[in-house]
Order: structure tokens, then C-alpha cells, then sequence
């Protein structure tokens, strides 16, 4: 681990008497403790990560070797880690089930991008021997222990349609996802790293529609210089090319941290000083941030995305800095590729949309935001998770508002996780929808349904889920569609 904070915790324990293999194991666990309060679910998960990293070291200290193959079946584990995801052999593990952690840890992650299905936080339903038959469905959360022959081959069924539905689509992934009737949806990724820019461009992505800056700096104590923010964002868009980069500025704030940006505790941290609102006082690393992607711009197909806009005057405010760190590498104004949008979080930036978006090359509906606030129910708070759901009809109609009230010219997209879903993916553009952003490993599919279907029935399926009586009346229509 080259943290020198880190390093420096667990010296100053061995100087104290602690033997060095416990003063490390200490030292590892304050730092993973700090991230596991955090509120960002995201961010909690990291500390995972660092534990992975400090088992890895203990078992150098201790002279213990790496753990062998683990052989052909399912894995059953309480949380799956990034060193053990990336040593999974992809054609023997058929799947990982995890006892605890949510989906957004890294070791999930890299595992589900290489292919291995993985279902998780099942809890004491999974405790299970070894030689245990169990069979799971990532998409439904269904898991069978020790299921009878009839459900095996139901299974066996679905697990085969699957595999040849995944085959097709990797096959076809760089065909552009046009349904039958000739309706053109771009498809792009949303990304947190050069390595998942170039997963994402190598499963058939358009671009990237969304990449989280404050995810792909989450682990830097310092800000990161121009220099530094130039060469990232070259790279995904060297990646991408020829197709656009689309980069959200600092999100920080509420359930986003980072170390080199500090925000005052707040009583409602969701509804204070987020997004560009962190900035408005001292906009120094902002306007680092835009002079790179102009930089970047010069030679490259990029986007600038702000998020937490909610007023004519943020959008304003935003372009002006924008104007600003164009002078300070010798321009007049942005350049022509720099294509400038806003994220759709606020009810507010919906319902007056015709006017904020005027001038704009495009808005962002940021699905998980969103409908945190037009349904009142935080995102990350498990108590109110029955009024949170992404698929309120609520939701869905303020979505089909959105696009029929954007400006001629502006490009409406979806870069939340509903994207990344393929048959929410198609009733996003029965909604009006004409450019999503998905997981990087989901993009073949989103796009193969794409084109098994038409506007005209995706539009019909809209209908019918703006109408419907919840979410839940929204999936039963979901598993009856074309």
C-alpha cells in the first residue's frame, strides 16, 4: 500500500511495542473504519477494498502464501473482495454469492465485468456447507438452496437462453442499437477509471456519458493538478474516439467526499452545498477542472457536464467559469468540441427545463438523484427504500416531461442506473429518451434488446407504465413486454 499515511500509522505502532503484524492489522482497520462511516454507499465499500489490500500484506508478513484455485461451482463467501475477484477463473466459477456488502463494492464490480454473475447481501440464507447445489438469479434476487430436480432444469433452461442472449449481443456489440423500425438510441458507458473507459469502448459504447470525476479521484489526498486531470481525461477520450467523452465536474458534497475538497458538515447534507454549489464561494478547482477539459478539447471530442444545477442563475454562473478557464489557455471561448450540459436532478431543473436548457448541447437525467427528491425518501437511508424506487410512475412521467420539453437541439440522456438494465433501458425510450449510459458490461445488452423491438411498442409500454398503479405494477408490465 504506497499510503504514506498509512505506512507512517502502523510505524508509530511498532515504536509503541505493538508487534508489526498486529500494529499493521490496526493501522489497516482505522482507515477502512473512516471509509465504512462515510454516508456514500459507493465510498463505504471501499474500505473492502483496503482490507483486501491488508490481508494481502499480512500474509507477507506472516509468510503465508496465496490462497489456491478454488475449483469449478459457485462460490459462497461474506464479501467478495478485489484480490480474490480478479484471481476468479471465469470458466470455473459459475457464480459468487457474498453473505454481506451491496453491489457496488470493487471486487463485485471486476467480477461482474469479467463475466461472473454475482448476487449479493443475502445474509444467513447462505450459510451453507461445501458441496451445497444452490442456484440464484441475479436479476429477480431469487436464490434456491439445494433446489428440487424440477427447479434445477427451470434453471438450466433460463441459464441457457441467457448464455446465448450474452453470446449474440457480445457478437453484435459494436452494431449500433437501432429498433426494428429504424429509431437510433446512442449507447454509451459511464465510467470511473481509465481501465473501465477501455472496457467500455471494447463492448461497443458510443462514448462515455458520464465520467465520475470524484470516483476516478476518490483515492487522492491532493487535488490533482491540470497536468494530471489533462492526462486522465485524454486517455478516456483516446479510448472512446472517435465518439465523445462526456465529464461531470466535481460532484462532491452530500454522499460524495473527497479529501481535497472540503464541505462543512451540514444537518441535510442532500439537500446543502452540493454539486457546483460546493464552488460558488472559491471556484479554484473548478476552474482547474474546465481549463484541462478545454485542453482536452482542442484535439478531442469531450463534454463538460455540471451537476446540482437548479436555477437559470447556476447555469449562468457555470457557463461564465467555463468562459473564464478558456482565457487561461489562450482562447476567446470554449472550443467548438467542448459540448456543455447540465445534470437533471432537481424537480425543479424539470419543470422550467425549456428555459435552463436553452443554449445548451444537452442535459443529463441523473435517475438515482432524482428520484430521491421528487419522492422524498433519501437514497441511502434502508428505512424509506419502499418509496424509493427509480420505477415510480411518478418518476417515469416527470422523465417523458422532461423529454418533451427539451429545446429543439438538446440532446436528452440517462446516465442513472435504471440505464443499465435492458428492458428499463428500452421503456426509457418509450419515454422519449435517445441516449443512455450504462454499466460498461451492460452495454451489449442494452443495446441487443434495443433492437429486438420498436419505438412504436416501447412507446406503448411507456403508456401503460406512466399509468400503472406503482413500481411493482411497472416490473409485472416489464416481464410481460415484447
Amino acid at each position: 500500500m504506497r499510503d504514506p499515511e498509512l505506512s507512517a500509522d502502523a510505524d508509530r505502532r511498532i515504536g509503541e511495542g505493538r508487534p508489526a503484524a498486529l500494529a499493521w492489522q490496526d493501522a489497516v482497520d482505522a482507515v477502512a473504519d473512516r471509509f465504512e462511516r462515510l454516508p456514500d454507499a459507493y465510498l463505504q465499500e471501499r474500505a473492502q477494498d483496503v482490507r483486501s489490500i491488508g490481508e494481502r500484506v499480512m500474509r507477507l508478513l506472516l509468510g503465508v502464501t496465496e490462497p489456491e484455485s478454488l475449483g469449478e461451482g459457485i462460490l459462497v463467501v461474506d464479501e467478495l473482495d478485489p484480490a480474490l475477484a480478479i484471481s476468479l477463473d471465469a470458466a470455473e466459477i459459475q457464480g459468487v454469492v457474498t453473505r454481506r456488502g451491496g453491489g457496488l463494492g470493487h471486487g463485485v464490480l471486476i467480477a461482474r465485468a469479467r463475466g461472473v454473475p454475482v448476487l449479493t447481501g443475502v445474509g444467513d440464507r447462505a450459510a451453507v456447507t461445501a458441496g451445497t447445489m444452490i442456484a440464484f438469479d441475479v436479476r429477480s434476487g431469487r436464490l434456491e438452496i439445494d433446489p428440487p430436480a424440477e427447479v434445477q432444469a427451470a434453471f438450466g433452461d433460463m441459464l441457457d437462453r441467457r448464455r446465448r442472449e450474452r453470446e449474440r449481443a457480445l457478437a453484435d456489440a459494436h452494431l449500433p442499437a437501432l429498433t426494428r423500425d429504424g429509431a437510433r438510441v446512442a449507447v454509451k458507458a459511464n465510467v470511473s477509471s481509465v481501465a473501465t473507459a477501455r472496457l467500455g469502448a471494447g463492448l461497443g459504447a458510443q462514448g462515455s456519458g458520464l465520467v465520475r470525476t470524484e470516483a476516478v479521484f476518490a483515492q487522492w489526498h491532493r487535488a490533482p493538478t491540470v497536468e494530471q486531470q489533462v492526462e486522465v481525461y485524454t486517455a478516456m477520450a483516446e479510448a472512446f474516439a472517435p465518439h465523445p467523452v462526456t465529464v461531470r465536474t466535481w460532484d462532491v458534497g452530500g454522499d460524495k467526499p473527497l479529501d481535497f475538497i472540503p464541505v462543512a458538515e451540514e444537518a441535510n447534507p442532500f439537500l446543502g452545498v452540493r454539486g457546483i454549489r460546493a464552488f460558488r464561494d472559491d471556484p479554484g478547482l473548478l476552474l482547474d477542472q474546465l481549463e484541462a477539459l478545454c485542453r482536452v478539447a482542442r484535439t478531442h471530442r469531450i463534454n463538460v457536464l455540471f451537476p446540482m444545477v437548479t436555477s437559470v442563475d447556476d447555469v449562468d454562473w457555470s457557463r461564465a467559469r467555463l468562459q473564464e478557464a478558456a482565457r487561461r489557455v489562450g482562447l476567446s471561448a470554449p472550443p467548438h468540441q467542448l459540448g456543455v450540459g447540465i445534470m437533471v436532478e432537481v424537480p425543479a431543473v424539470a419543470v422550467r427545463l425549456t428555459r435552463l436548457a436553452r443554449g445548451l448541447d444537452f442535459v443529463s437525467i441523473g435517475t438515482n438523484d432524482l428520484s430521491q427528491y421528487t419522492l422524498a425518501a433519501e437514497r441511502g437511508n434502508p428505512a424509506v427504500s419502499r418509496w424509493s424506487d427509480a420505477l415510480d410512475p411518478a418518476l417515469l412521467q416527470l422523465v417523458r416531461y422532461i423529454c418533451d420539453r427539451a429545446p429543439q437541439g438538446v440532446v436528452v440522456s440517462v446516465c442513472g442506473e435504471l440505464a443499465s438494465d435492458p428492458d428499463v433501458a428500452g421503456l426509457l425510450v418509450g419515454l422519449g429518451v435517445r441516449e443512455l449510459s450504462a454499466s460498461p458490461s451492460a452495454v451489449p445488452t442494452v443495446k441487443a434488446r434495443l433492437r429486438t423491438v420498436s419505438l412504436r411498442e416501447l412507446q406503448d409500454l411507456a403508456a401503460g407504465a406512466v399509468a400503472a398503479r406503482d413500481a411493482a405494477a411497472v416490473r409485472e408490465l416489464l416481464l410481460t413486454a415484447p
